[in-house]
């Protein structure tokens, strides 16, 4: 994402967080959306299917939004500032949610929550992140799982490796692999991609109570806990990554995993539907671990949907009820490629590799740490990671911890409490 588009979010998130909390009179019985391609689509479109069935003689339509992320947000903008707005919504969680949940344009869904049984069929970890004074917020859609390392197996197979359990093993694989003339592990343009994989020496330099006190902000990228996850990002990660990596697209290196040319590739599980979708099949062709220090941890981003405050109250929390339901959980995320996050949903709904997901998550669900910061921040914490990752000298680092360390302290009194 460009810094127009950063400021542009930015922007827009600032306006509905500045709007009044008056409901408006009129609504559409729409849920806005911008999963208009592909098995998203085809997953919302199942979904719908399942929640209309209990809306009764009160249906709801999807609409889908150009633009993605900005264009829904500026959309909905237009709309509450003198349009006719919708029922319900998509929207992010973490971060970005507390701040629409500050405005008090919100429906309250909290019997909504106590008749779906939220606390049983969402884990605490997902809780965490649209729970907000003690209110939750909305409804889990679809989450990802950012800590699998997927890998050839034939690959594997060849030279004799197994999945490894500790960082030795990881650093040996990597010696056999390239002796081979085969790149160790794969990553892509852009600044989430790198920063996903720094969640594993984060992970282990300051464990779970740090994950959260980085993102309140109380961890200086100046002082030796940073310095510490970034020298172990260079000697597990960055050293290893194949040549020419900065040009790729996430999909161009799942071809590259295809093909031969890296053995491992840490990213999300939509890697495991594209390369299904080309034709390997699971535990067959590829597998997956997760990635050594991150065991315990199944972590995760999650979409959501929000319900406006409007003449549309009731269909609006019968409409979010729907959508916690395992049949429209399952409907929506098996063709989307995701993972549904009701853990109700039986693991037998998914492939093989899903099951496992689902399973791990159900149990050991951390969020993403990147959702839990504002958009500035993520987005300029993920770019000086890929610098470092592309050119990593330690002028270049000193240069970027000293950035980043401005911009923590510049920020430090709008960070979420998490």
């Amino acid at each position: 994402m460009s810094l127009r588009n950063t400021i542009r979010s930015v922007s827009v998130l600032a306006v509905l967080a500045a709007s009044s909390s008056a409901a408006f009179a009129q609504q559409v019985p729409e849920f806005w959306h911008y999963m208009g391609a592909g098995g998203e689509y085809d997953g919302v479109k199942a979904m719908m299917v399942e929640v209309n069935k209990q809306m009764g003689d009160h249906p709801v339509t999807e609409r889908v939004i150009p633009g993605h992320t900005d264009g829904l947000r500026q959309q909905v903008q237009v709309a509450l500032m003198g349009g006719t707005p919708p029922m319900a919504y998509q929207f992010n969680s973490g971060y970005d949610l507390s701040q629409v949940a500050s405005t008090g344009r919100l429906l309250d869904i909290e019997d909504v929550w106590k008749e779906i049984k939220g606390d049983e069929i969402f884990p605490e970890g997902l809780r965490k992140i649209i729970t907000f004074n003690g209110n939750h917020s909305a409804i889990p859609l679809a989450l990802s799982l950012v800590n699998d390392v997927w890998y050839n197996k034939a690959i594997f197979a060849k030279y004799n490796l197994t999945p490894p359990k500790t960082w030795e093993e990881w650093d040996k694989i990597c010696q056999t692999l390239e002796s081979n003339n085969i790149a160790c592990l794969g990553n892509s343009a852009g600044w989430p991609w790198s920063l996903y994989n720094m969640y594993a020496p984060m992970l282990n330099v300051v464990g779970e109570d740090g994950w959260y006190k980085f993102a309140r902000g109380e961890i200086s990228f100046t002082g030796p806990e940073m310095r510490e996850i970034f020298k172990q990002y260079k000697q597990h990660f960055a050293d290893h990554y194949a040549k020419n990596w900065t040009a790729n697209a996430w999909a161009d290196s799942a071809d590259q995993l295809m093909r031969g040319e890296i053995g491992m590739y840490m990213a999300g599980n939509w890697v495991s539907g594209y390369v299904k979708g080309r034709g390997w099949t699971p535990e067959v062709d590829y597998d997956f671990f997760t990635a050594p220090s991150t065991e315990n941890y199944a972590i995760f981003q999650t979409d959501t949907a929000v319900v406006l405050k409007g003449d549309l109250q009731d269909e609006g929390k019968q409409f979010v009820k729907g959508l916690a339901s395992a049949d429209a959980q399952a409907a929506f995320n098996v063709p989307k490629g995701s993972l549904a996050p009701n853990i109700n949903v039986p693991p037998s709904t998914y492939d093989a590799i899903g099951a496992r997901e689902a399973q791990h998550f159900a149990s050991s669900a951390l969020p993403s740490v990147m959702i839990l910061l504002p958009v500035e921040f993520r987005m300029a914490i993920g770019t000086e990671v890929e610098k470092y990752a592309a050119n990593p000298t330690d002028e270049g680092l000193e240069a970027s911890l000293q950035q980043l360390e401005q911009l923590r302290l510049s920020l430090k009194d709008k960070l979420y409490q998490w």
